[in-house]
């Protein structure tokens, strides 16, 4: 099997072609048997170089399923962390208990900073306002100001494990 480049031998093919075009000593048969076997040298090389890219999509098509698979066991196990998490705290709370210690972490029910929740954009006076791409509540504003018609500042909790 040739080991030269492709490029190389599709650049000796098309010297080849022209050399011996520009020819008119030599017998046909000779033209067409060099052209032949050069042009033989690109399909063979041409057969190697498909299976290789066949090959690499073959792997790029593994690792996108495995990209789904990891990204879906991913989404999973967060989502799962979240309920256990919800679980945790809203017991804890259940029972006025503000904190957990172990050797290995502590779990601790925290305070969230405020934070605006808007549960009626339509009473939420203009100032409170910012204009983008479309009106949307300026809730940092809102936040700061204290709070308006249409909104009220509110605090959460979440946990806090080191």
């Amino acid at each position: 099997m040739n080991t030269s480049p492709l490029y190389d031998i599709a650049a000796n093919y098309r010297a080849a072609l022209e050399d011996l075009s520009n020819r008119d000593d030599l017998p046909p048969e000779l033209v067409r048997d060099t052209l032949d076997a050069v042009q033989g040298e690109v399909e063979e090389k041409g057969k190697a170089v498909a299976a290789f890219f066949q090959n690499l999509d073959a792997q790029v098509v593994a690792m996108k399923e495995a990209e789904k698979r990891i990204a879906d066991r991913r989404k999973s196990a967060e989502s799962k962390v979240k309920r256990l998490k919800d679980y945790l705290l809203e017991n804890m709370q259940a029972c006025n208990i503000e904190k957990i210690e172990c050797p290995e972490f502590k779990v601790s029910v925290r305070k969230n900073p405020p934070s605006v929740e808007v549960f009626d954009e339509s009473l939420v006076p203009k100032e409170f306002m910012r204009e983008k791409v479309v009106v949307e509540v300026n809730k940092k504003l809102i936040k700061d100001f204290g709070g308006c018609d249409g909104a009220r500042i509110v605090t959460g909790y979440r946990l806090d494990i080191k």
